[in-house]
């Protein structure tokens, strides 16, 4: 259960990386190889419990296997996040086949990823230095949870849209209406 749970981590952690240097590929495949360990780490943890009731050691082995719940619902984030954003880049490089149900799936993802964000925040255990980075994206993930449902409208993939863009200055204020 350590020793997958140790990998699991490693991976996350270079999945991390990966997205910073914006090597989404490489990423997703990081994501992937942390989630299959983390689930390993799951199923070997079902013994590693009754042997620490055993022993008298449930407090530990819990903390454990909490741990290795908690990769697994961070490996699983990570895995709608890159493919989220792999999907939406498709999408607007003009790359994509259909781009409506494409721009849906990559919207979805991403707020499936906002979903266990937020669970994992409610639940105290993220990891210190992911609250940081979270922290300095939180005004991004704000917009998103609140516009992903007007997005597909406001792209144009329900009709043709046409947007008239003014900039005014406090000199000029007639487009305002002054």
């Amino acid at each position: 259960t350590l020793v997958f749970s140790f990998f699991g981590f490693a991976m996350l952690s270079n999945t991390k990386s990966t997205i910073e240097k914006g090597d989404i590929a490489n990423a997703q495949k990081s994501a992937s190889a942390a989630k299959i360990f983390f689930s390993l780490a799951k199923k070997s943890s079902i013994l590693l419990l009754a042997e620490g009731k055993l022993i008298g050691q449930e407090k530990n082995v819990n903390r454990v296997t909490r741990n290795s719940s908690l990769g697994s619902d961070l490996s699983q984030m990570a895995i709608y996040i890159t493919d989220g954003l792999d999907t939406l880049s498709e999408v607007f490089a003009g790359r994509s086949i259909n781009p409506k149900n494409d721009f849906t799936k990559g919207a979805k993802d991403l707020k499936s990823a906002i979903t266990i964000l937020r669970e994992i925040e409610a639940e105290g255990e993220l990891p210190s230095d992911v609250r940081v980075k979270i922290k300095s994206v939180d005004s991004v993930i704000k917009i998103a949870e609140n516009t992903t449902g007007y997005m597909p409208s406001l792209f144009g993939f329900n009709g043709k849209r046409v947007y008239l863009v003014l900039f005014q200055n406090n000199m000029e204020l007639r487009p305002g209406g002054g």
